[in-house]
């Protein structure tokens, strides 16, 4: 767990340098920082969904325990 945090926390610390490089440069202005905000979140909701679930695929065969998806079933 430790290491998936720390990937992702890497990955928004280079997100940001790049848009406040852009924004720094005078690259992005009016619709295009929407625009920009549009495509990394879109960005940022797919690669989390599917990592998600390769994540949970991995859980699954690695110890055959369905239990893991049921909330508060012992």
């Amino acid at each position: 767990m430790p290491i998936v945090a720390s990937i992702g926390g890497n990955t928004g610390k280079q997100t940001i340098a790049i848009v406040i490089r852009a924004l720094g440069g005078d690259q992005v202005r009016g619709t295009g920082a929407m625009r920009l905000l549009n495509k990394e979140l879109v960005v940022s909701l797919l690669n989390g969904s599917i990592w998600g679930v390769v994540a949970g695929i991995v859980a699954v065969a690695l110890y055959a325990n369905y239990s893991l998806f049921a909330r508060g079933r012992s």
